[in-house]
């Protein structure tokens, strides 16, 4: 036998020949990355990536052993760009094995209609007795601050290009403009409409159907039967017990195994195995686009995307001639346009090597996160991927009045005509904003 295959076959958790029903708890919230720092591995207790789902689908999809998946809904703290990518997952392995999806209540008090796109991705949908399935559709909101700042002393002076770039609006408009409002209402219509078309091909209804569910407001279970939308009414030892009469192989019973402690040995294998073959690099965008070097994150810290860490890594893809590809995933709402233009350039010379780049969008890839994008190879979008906000916007707080109420004293002390050019003590001139 081959020693690596052997190797492989050592790692197995589940001895040959042992049945095996996987279960996947969405509960737990999936990772879409590593954790950035201790707090966040801490959080992430028992919360696996999405990458070892992946694996552990494709691996479970061809093992002889697995009988089949059963995914329970749960609260499904996910993404809309997550519930899809794993949804194309569970279809794919779907097509090998079966897969159920179970759940208590498709939201109990409001509406739940990315997690009910994710569980039409199983062939049969099990919804507790006492549960209820409510669509209902997308919300987004609208927040301006500008009225907020008015009565505190803050003057926000910012300027953007072009209408569109609705962050600067955030700040400084006290109305919303026509075009923030359509932008806003576009993204709403958009989800609402793939969740819509996804739902009707998967449950073989029209799109007619689908919409006058969503229109419909809260279903009890017998009527979310009777609209196709759920297959069977039961708690949770009926699913499990009704899975394992219509899977099981021989009289003993299967065991359990959850899918992401089943995909970790396909890690191992691949460390042991990587260096002695091509390989594809993944170099990650995720968070505002910043220049400077990585700096320590604080609790319910936000990630922040390193220009010049991301580039060291790209620059180390181009030096490895192992990597024949690189994959750029990006998960970004933009910030430096200086540190995006560096990724950028870096994306640029790593085509050059003769290595394709494919651009990957998680659930944001807007403004800068779009313009490292853009030189790649290919770029690939999720159905629910937002991208665009394509411009600049940049100004500061003039703060003298608020100062001025809570009685605190500051003042610049100047040396050079445009010293004060970011100062919070001023306003800017009219040679500045023409700047």
């Amino acid at each position: 036998m081959d020693p690596l295959a052997l190797l492989g076959s050592l790692l197995r958790k589940t001895p040959a020949g042992e049945s095996v029903i996987l279960e996947l708890d969405l509960d737990f919230s999936i990772l879409s990355a590593p954790p950035g720092n201790p707090l966040e591995a801490l959080r992430a207790i028992n919360s696996p990536t999405m990458r070892a789902l992946r694996e552990g689908l494709r691996e479970a999809s061809t093992d002889s052993d697995v009988l089949g998946l059963i995914v329970h809904l749960g609260t499904c703290p996910l993404t809309a760009t997550q519930t899809s990518e794993l949804g194309q997952a569970l279809e794919s392995f779907g097509a090998a094995k079966p897969v159920w999806a179970y759940t208590e209540s498709f939201a109990e008090i409001g509406t739940a209609l990315l997690p009910y796109v994710l569980a039409t991705s199983a062939s049969q949908i099990w919804l507790q007795e006492s549960g209820q399935v409510g669509l209902g559709g997308v919300r987004a909101g609208i927040t301006l601050l500008r009225g907020s700042f008015d009565k505190v002393g803050l003057e926000p002076e910012f300027s953007k290009r072009q209408e569109y770039k609705s962050a600067a609006d955030s700040y400084s408009a006290h109305e919303i403009s026509d075009a923030h409002r359509e932008m806003i209402q576009r993204i709403a219509d958009s989800i609402t409409a793939t969740s819509v078309e996804t739902i009707a091909r998967r449950r073989t209804l029209t799109t007619e159907q689908v919409w006058a569910a969503v229109d419909a407001g809260i279903l009890r279970p017998a009527e979310a039967v009777e609209r196709g939308l759920v297959d069977q009414i039961g708690y949770r030892d009926e699913v499990y017990a009704a899975a394992r009469q219509e899977w099981q192989r021989d009289v003993h019973p299967a065991r359990l195994r959850y899918l992401h402690r089943y995909a970790a040995s396909g890690h191992a294998f691949e460390v042991v195995t990587q260096r002695t073959r091509p390989a594809i690099a993944v170099v990650g965008v995720r968070g505002g686009i910043v220049s400077g070097r990585p700096s320590p994150q604080g609790p319910g810290s936000q990630p922040t995307a390193v220009a010049e860490q991301i580039c060291q890594q790209l620059r180390a893809a181009g030096r490895d001639e192992h990597v024949k590809a690189v994959v750029l995933r990006v998960e970004s709402p933009g910030g430096s346009y200086i540190a995006s233009d560096s990724i950028r350039r870096e994306v640029l010379n790593l085509k050059r090597t003769g290595r394709p780049v494919v651009a990957s969008m998680g659930d944001l890839a807007a403004s800068g996160g779009y313009f490292v994008a853009m030189p790649a190879t290919e770029i690939v979008a999720n159905p629910v991927t937002l991208t665009g906000s394509i411009g600049v916007f940049a100004g500061k707080f003039v703060t003298t009045e608020l100062k001025r109420k809570i009685g605190l004293v500051s003042e610049d002390v100047l040396a050079g005509a445009w010293a004060s050019f970011m100062s919070s003590n001023q306003k800017f001139t009219e040679e500045q904003w023409a700047s």
